[in-house]
């Protein structure tokens, strides 16, 4: 037999338990272990930030919401008060706007009876006058003895008399 060569040993497997496994001539170093458990730990710490942020925010805006629902409530409420008085007011202030037209309406009429009143009395003055007016011609032309005068007025006195006799009669 021939002296073992030394090229040979390196050529035949080993045989032991870290090659019967598989596993790698070289196990990993602590260093790589460590970065990857820091940067997996480092990722874990700002997604637990983001989702303690984000808890957050969705906190506030729902405790913001929740109070501008109550303020906006107050104010409907409030509002609606404001307009329920408004209208009770604008009711109230067409009643006292029908009340004084119908008032106007009166008084106008009333106007107009005073009025037609008034042009009444003065027509029938008129005639009252006109009548003492030809009972003085009359009586002037039986006290100068103008018979002519006399007949000539005498008629129509009796007829403006006889008006104004029923006008003094009623």
């Amino acid at each position: 037999m021939s002296p073992p060569d030394d090229n040979a040993a390196e050529q035949q497997p080993e045989t032991g338990p870290d090659r019967a496994s598989g596993a790698s001539a070289h196990p990993p170093s602590g260093g790589r272990r460590h970065l990857a458990l820091v940067l997996t730990s480092a990722a874990a710490a700002v997604a637990l930030a983001a989702a303690g942020g984000l808890g957050y925010l969705w906190w506030d805006t729902d405790r913001d919401l929740t109070e501008t629902r109550a303020e906006l409530t107050a104010q409907v409420a409030e509002l609606t008060e404001t307009t329920d008085a408004q209208t009770e007011t604008i009711g109230q202030l067409e009643r006292d706007l029908q009340r004084t037209r119908d008032d106007l309406a009166a008084a106008e009429r009333d106007r107009e009876g005073a009025q037609n009143m008034v042009d009444l009395l003065q027509d029938e003055q008129s005639v009252i006058r006109r009548c003492v007016a030809l009972n003085n011609e009359v009586l002037d032309a039986i006290f100068t003895g103008n018979e002519a005068a006399f007949d000539a007025v005498i008629d129509e006195m009796e007829e403006v008399c006889d008006e104004a006799d029923q006008i003094l009669s009623s």
